[in-house]
């Protein structure tokens, strides 16, 4: 049942964003599709509602036991597949430059930050990836917000790109180190900017002994960028079947664009939307709320 509404739903967002006439649904025994007929859009739209019912159920069916705080149904209509999250920011791709998605998420994580959060020290751990390009950014802001940011890099990339943050960040003086430092409570808060939403297990070293530390220390409190590092994106964190494996239970967290599928774990204090580039289409399509006045975020 799952992989079918996967495909059903990956084939309906797809071909809605494109404007092609869906045509081709995926067929099983209990489905049948006449192919003389085309889709349109208040049909892709019917669907649409109807596979929101559906995944309601399969969710509530696969994490039946498990309590959460937070109840999504009148906000979120809509929790992406990693798959969708893929989709989306190829989307934005054709009209944003990496780095201009980088800069606005990034300031998004940081205004949320300074909204919530007192001033004081931030431990910003970040991973080799465009999560962790968030992280600098994000880091830099706090900077100028007055806050004291460290940078943990463990796995510095090698990209133009991540390079320049690096060197904007260090320009400002903050600090950057390998590993993590041996007492995490001289700090008031952490950053998770390890692994987005692209992540596929298993982690690796040096990040598997970071995330266990991280998920350990229960004092400092957490604020995870798009996806808490370590979750499966679509099951959520790994010790839900398996306590032997900590996961990270973050305080906070702020997702990108829209939140993914795996927000339905997600038992924290704050839940954020960030990144305000989304076009309106999408934004429409996804049934997300507005932001307000100049806010780069939205508290849900």
């Amino acid at each position: 049942m799952a992989e079918l509404l996967k495909k059903w739903r990956e084939k309906i967002w797809s071909d809605s964003i494109s404007k092609e006439p869906v045509t081709d649904l995926p067929q099983n025994e209990s489905y049948q599709y006449n192919s003389s007929h085309i889709i349109t859009d208040k049909t892709v739209q019917l669907l649409k509602l109807i596979l929101v019912v559906f995944k309601h159920l399969f969710i509530n069916w696969r994490i039946s036991g498990i309590k959460t705080e937070h109840v999504y149904d009148e906000i979120l209509e809509v929790l992406l597949f990693q798959q969708e999250a893929i989709d989306i920011d190829q989307e934005l791709f054709n009209s944003f430059s990496v780095d201009q998605l980088m800069e606005l998420a990034g300031l998004s994580c940081a205004q949320a930050i300074f909204s919530f959060y007192k001033k004081g020290k931030v431990l910003v751990v970040t991973g080799p990836g465009n999560n962790g390009g968030d992280g600098l950014v994000c880091a830099r802001h706090l900077k100028h917000f007055g806050f004291s940011p460290t940078i943990v890099n463990p796995k510095p990339s090698k990209s133009e790109l991540m390079m320049r943050l690096i060197v904007q960040t260090q320009q400002l003086g903050i600090e950057h180190l390998e590993t993590l430092p041996k007492d995490l409570n001289n700090f008031n808060l952490i950053v998770d900017a390890i692994f987005g939403f692209s992540f596929k297990p298993p982690i690796r070293e040096p990040f598997t002994q970071i995330i266990k530390q991280l998920a350990e220390q229960k004092d400092v409190p957490i604020f995870s960028i798009d996806i808490p590092s370590g979750w499966d994106v679509e099951k959520g964190p790994s010790n839900i079947d398996d306590s032997s494996t900590p996961s990270i239970m973050p305080d906070s967290l702020i997702s990108l664009t829209a939140p993914k599928l795996c927000a339905q774990f997600f038992k924290g204090k704050h839940h954020f939307i960030g990144g305000r580039f989304l076009p309106t289409k999408i934004s429409e399509k996804l049934n997300l709320p507005p932001y307000e006045g100049s806010n780069q975020f939205i508290h849900i």
